[in-house]
């Protein structure tokens, strides 16, 4: 049994946090929650309003903004059905205390795919807002732009496609960031691709060349914002990873020149979570700067982070943790003045994963990805837990295959004399059997530096994942090991 029970001998510590990044919270956890927005006061972090949208099912995220949309000044909230298998292509209209005054359809394609991404400002210098729609699944990045009553703005040309030669859907935002009078519609791809930004008039003239802001390997898709910063008369732009990729997000100043040069680039959470980031901005602290705000897109408890546009966090303002500890699909999110007091509000709504997966595999399922680390945690399709690991290091790697939990011990002694090695580990906990020969998943207390091949070839994991994976799995629970 314990052939394979040893480990190289490195520094006892404590694993207590992972630098500048967030450490991820250890609880049970779910990925679909009612379509409910929460209407929250940022000065006072009061729940102001509970808004239920009448979906037809669970299975729907939402996607919120914020804006006058009929010019009655007085904002409004605009929720459209974003993500899930149940959407569908309406948006409603609620009032600030969360009374509905419209609901509209959207004249959109069937094969647009079941998530939309969409934006709201001025993109043709006639003083009314329009509404810029895509939609990330689909295998077009074609743009849609209506006007305040979700007609068509320009019957003629009702859209444009951003990147003829990419098949892939397309996530949208609106922002000045050439300093002229109007909003540009800023353009991001989809999954299925090497990121591409792109901006563009609300013709579908694009403005400089793209931007291929991550790696020829992130073809996840991007999430775009906005930011601006006291003074100036244009805005930088924020892109961020999609779900399924690191918390990456970068900040550009769109120069004159078109070289769009790098203001920040940072990691939000530690690199196990691949959630991508929800990105937004507000002028939180009234100072005539906006903040940028980043969120987990999904997979992760939903926590808003404040950063300047130069990457320094806001230190002033506490994250934001939205919905309940369990609820794990992620967010989206817009601000705005939505009564007479200065305080700003944050209007929140529950995505759904759009990650899938196996079921043939069974309700819960465990998967070791040897080339990042990292072990995740599937559950009736959906990621319930993603942890940092350290797999087996030079000539003792860990095994790849399929194979099944079939034993279990709360403590083990780890000791290396049989061996010829000199460690002894001692009352070692939560160890879960995942292949025969002895290998385990288990605490390693011994290092902490999870994220790098360390053991003989085993799993080690910090105490509380080890801890949670232990009581979560069950005898016969499929384990994927792969690299």
């Amino acid at each position: 049994m314990d052939s394979r029970m040893k480990y190289m001998r490195v520094a006892h510590t404590i694993f207590l946090s992972v630098g500048f990044f967030s450490v991820p919270f250890v609880t049970s956890a779910s990925a679909l929650r009612a379509p409910q927005l929460q209407v929250i006061d940022m000065n006072s972090r009061t729940v102001e309003h509970v808004i239920t949208v009448e979906a037809d099912g669970t299975d729907v995220g939402l996607k919120p903004l914020v804006a006058d949309i009929d010019d009655d000044d007085s904002a409004d909230i605009l929720v459209f059905e974003s993500t899930g298998s149940e959407v569908k292509p309406l948006v409603r209209i609620y009032d600030r205390h969360g009374v509905q005054k419209k609901i509209y359809p959207l004249f959109v394609p069937q094969e647009a795919g079941n998530e939309i991404s969409a934006a709201i400002g001025n993109v043709d210098s006639d003083a009314e807002l329009e509404i810029v729609i895509s939609f990330p699944q689909s295998t077009s990045t074609r743009v849609y732009i209506f006007d305040a009553t979700f007609k068509y703005n320009d019957p003629s040309r009702p859209s444009f496609i951003a990147f003829p030669s990419l098949s892939t859907g397309a996530r949208v935002t609106v922002g000045n960031v050439t300093g002229d009078k109007k909003n540009e519609i800023i353009v991001g791809t989809g999954v299925g691709a090497q990121a591409h930004v792109g901006l563009f008039d609300q013709h579908g003239k694009q403005y400089g060349t793209d931007i291929i802001p991550f790696a020829e390997t992130d073809t996840q898709g991007v999430t775009l914002a906005t930011i601006t910063s006291s003074g100036s008369t244009y805005a930088d732009l924020a892109i961020g990873l999609a779900e399924s990729a690191q918390t990456w997000f970068k900040v550009y100043t769109i120069d004159n020149a078109f070289t769009y040069p790098v203001r920040t680039e940072q990691r939000v959470w530690s690199r196990e979570w691949k959630s991508g980031v929800s990105l937004a901005s507000a002028d939180i602290l009234h100072t005539g700067s906006q903040e940028l705000v980043v969120a987990p897109l999904s997979d992760q408890r939903t926590e808003l982070q404040f950063f300047h546009a130069d990457g320094t966090k806001e230190d002033s303002i506490a994250p934001v943790y939205g919905f309940e500890e369990s609820f794990n699909g992620g967010s989206e999110f817009a601000f705005g003045q939505l009564d007479s007091d200065l305080a700003t509000e944050l209007v929140i709504a529950p995505r759904v994963q759009t990650q899938r997966g196996d079921l043939s595999k069974g309700s819960k399922y465990v998967v070791t990805d040897l080339s990042e680390q990292t072990t995740t945690l599937w559950e009736d399709g959906y990621i319930l837990k993603q942890f940092l690991i350290s797999s087996g290091a030079g000539g003792r790697p860990t095994p790849t295959g399929e194979t099944k939990i079939s034993y279990k011990k709360a403590l083990i002694n780890y000791d290396g004399a049989m061996f010829g090695e000199s460690y002894h580990f001692a009352n070692t906990p939560w160890n879960t059997m995942f292949r025969s020969g002895g290998y385990f998943f288990h605490t390693a207390y011994w290092h902490n530096n999870f994220g790098n091949p360390m053991s003989h070839g085993c799993i080690n994991m910090r105490e509380p994942d080890a801890h949670f994976l232990y009581d979560w799995t069950e005898m016969g629970t499929v384990v994927i090991t792969h690299s």
